[in-house]
């Protein structure tokens, strides 16, 4: 019945959407009673209809899955004798019944935890290591959450990128030659065949980005500034940051594209990140003009080719006229989007001056989006 309840919640709000012309905005709530924050929403199922990420809890930090029909929901988190148990989910399948990130064990020895992958069956599930200690990060998984990347301790005791299967269990995917040895799964596209991360080839760890494949391993991505973040669906594009501005980067090529900076008065020393894009890479979202002068806090935005960079915070309100719904919040980055660009997730500062998550509905794609109110 809960898989029935959410899917007519969730078509009722998208019909809603559509027959208003409008979008729609939604808090995520909190883990605790005293609506007190961090919520971070970091992954997103491909629909829009589940969103993951990191809240605050009673029992402090934990992964959590949010859906119409539930709420915000806490996964729990690993016994950690001796430390505090905490959990942070990273990534969903598409239908948003798989999920992973990482949770604090005894031998973690790393404050992002150990990697974990999570079904309503199974609970929260250790995936191992590549032969060092229990430390690592599940950060993405395939569609059907059958592949999921990271990284892990190997048995040199360094951080190396990882590819897990079922059948293969954890499988380390090495290093780009030179420098000290540190490797990063940043994301993975949706039939697990194309990894992407950061690695290193100078005695700055992570100073270069990687693309895999089974057939030609680990090779080095794009220029030395790149540093990639996520992957579209397809496997085509790879976005991220380059030069201290939001990249789209062609998988295939290396080609870069830089997605043009939006300025905001008052933050002069700036860095912009993309963070994800839709299954096609036709629509990327992230964080502008992430600045030390704004308490490291950046802005939404959305970017296409029809209309370039836009602060999301701007579209909902000058061309949905959510400006009552959004008074009070900043939305600071978007991290996720649905694979046809219709939802988009996030964090930001609500009104409490809590760290909040939320999400976005729009009616047609960002592409469009912008020209409804005006035909």
């Amino acid at each position: 019945m809960r898989l029935i309840t959410a899917a007519a919640l969730w078509l009722v709000s998208a019909a809603a959407a559509v027959a208003q012309d409008t979008a729609i905005f939604q808090p995520l709530g909190f883990l605790r009673p005293d609506g007190a924050g961090p919520v971070i929403a970091l992954g997103l199922s491909g629909q829009g209809a589940i969103v993951v990420g990191q809240a605050n809890s009673p029992s402090g930090l934990q992964a959590f899955r949010w859906a119409e029909a539930t709420g915000i929901t806490g996964l729990g988190a690993f016994a950690n004798p001796g430390g505090l148990p905490s959990s942070g989910a990273r990534a969903c399948s598409r239908d948003g019944w798989v999920v992973v990130g990482s949770s604090a064990l005894p031998n973690s020895l790393n404050e992002d935890g150990s990697p974990f992958r999570w079904t309503p069956a199974s609970g929260l599930v250790y995936l191992g290591s590549l032969g060092g200690t229990q430390g690592g990060v599940a950060r993405a998984t395939s569609v059907d959450g059958s592949v999921v990347v990271g990284y892990s301790s190997n048995a040199s005791y360094q951080l190396e990128a990882f590819r897990w299967t079922a059948a293969t269990g954890m499988v380390g995917l090495g290093d780009l030659p030179g420098g000290v040895f540190n490797s990063q799964a940043s994301a993975v596209s949706g039939d697990g065949s194309v990894v992407v991360g950061l690695a290193s080839t100078s005695s700055s760890p992570y100073n270069r980005s990687f693309k895999w494949t089974a057939a030609q391993g680990l090779q080095a991505l794009g220029p030395t500034t790149l540093r990639v973040t996520g992957i579209s669906r397809n496997g085509r594009f790879a976005v991220g940051g380059n030069l201290g501005r939001a990249a789209r980067v062609a998988v295939g090529t290396g080609a870069v594209a830089t997605l043009p900076h939006v300025a905001i008065p008052g933050l002069d020393t700036d860095t912009d990140l993309a963070w994800a894009a839709t299954s096609d890479g036709a629509i990327v979202v992230g964080m502008e003009n992430l600045s030390a002068l704004n308490g490291y806090y950046g802005r939404a935005f959305l970017w296409d080719a029809v209309h370039g960079t836009r602060i999301l915070k701007d579209v909902l309100v000058d061309d949905f006229g959510l400006g009552p719904e959004l008074d009070g919040w900043e939305l600071n980055a978007a991290t996720a989007v649905s694979d046809d660009g219709l939802r988009i997730a996030g964090y930001g500062v609500a009104p409490s001056g809590e760290q909040a998550a939320w999400r976005v509905t729009l009616p047609t794609p960002p592409t469009a989006a912008a020209d409804l109110r005006h035909e």
